[in-house]
């Protein structure tokens, strides 16, 4: 949103076109700040009816400031985006509440009158899925299925259950964004019926991946089934 230090008394606002929104839509934005603590910051606005009224959205794990001064110019007492990202981050907004409607969705940025800092900057922001894809009843047993993972979006375990119609070979991994290997939870023939896996959110070495976006991917004969995962903090 902003370039160079921020002004005194500043008051921006980036706002996106009309979105329509679906159950199981998320918000992910990449972004980093630097941003004077408590004084100044940066929030997320979503509105329903083109922009008259707005409300504002937390990110999955909260904003770091809970309420920015009553003396900023246009978010006083609004939780924000405030201090020191270290880096380029990702956060991510659950849109369920909005399912079904239009939107706009602003983010905010506003500042006091003394000490100003490089500002907010976002790279970029999209809207991911994580709706489940339905089964047709009587399927199960019958059909190759990958469930949903659960919970979803995750901050720690996460169980991964598929059935299988008959014994045979699979491989069940999970991927990032990237498409790179992240940890593989099954190889080998499996008997037919429903297995369940669970996945920690750390790669083959057992350390802790990054927050993001992950794909769970099943993979029985020549047939390949893939599940997305938002891991969040």
């Amino acid at each position: 949103v902003l370039g160079g230090n921020y002004s005194n008394y500043s008051g921006s606002r980036l706002m996106s076109g009309p979105i329509d929104v679906q159950e199981g839509d998320w918000l992910e934005i990449c972004h980093w700040y630097a941003i004077e603590s408590h004084w100044d910051g940066g929030n997320v606005k979503v509105s329903t009816d083109d922009g008259n009224t707005w409300t504002i959205i937390s990110p999955c794990d909260g904003y770091p400031e809970p309420s920015v001064s009553s003396s900023n110019c246009l978010i006083g007492g609004e939780p924000a985006f405030s201090g020191v990202s270290n880096g380029w981050i990702q956060s991510y907004f659950d849109l369920s509440d909005f399912a079904g409607q239009t939107i706009l969705i602003a983010f905010d940025f506003g500042s006091d009158g003394s000490v100003n800092h490089e500002g907010w900057y976002i790279k970029w922001a999209r809207i991911w899925s994580t709706a489940p894809t339905d089964v047709a009843e009587g399927s199960i047993g019958r059909d190759l299925n990958l469930f949903e993972p659960k919970p979803n979006p995750t901050s720690g375990m996460t169980e991964l259950a598929f059935t299988l119609p008959a014994a045979q070979k699979v491989d069940l991994a999970v991927y990032d964004a990237s498409g790179r290997l992240v940890r593989r939870l099954a190889s080998g023939r499996l008997a037919a019926g429903t297995h369940t896996f669970q996945w920690n959110g750390t790669d083959a070495r057992g350390s802790r991946v990054a927050n993001g976006i992950y794909f769970v991917k099943l993979t029985a004969d020549s047939k390949t089934l893939t599940r997305k995962l938002i891991l969040v903090k």
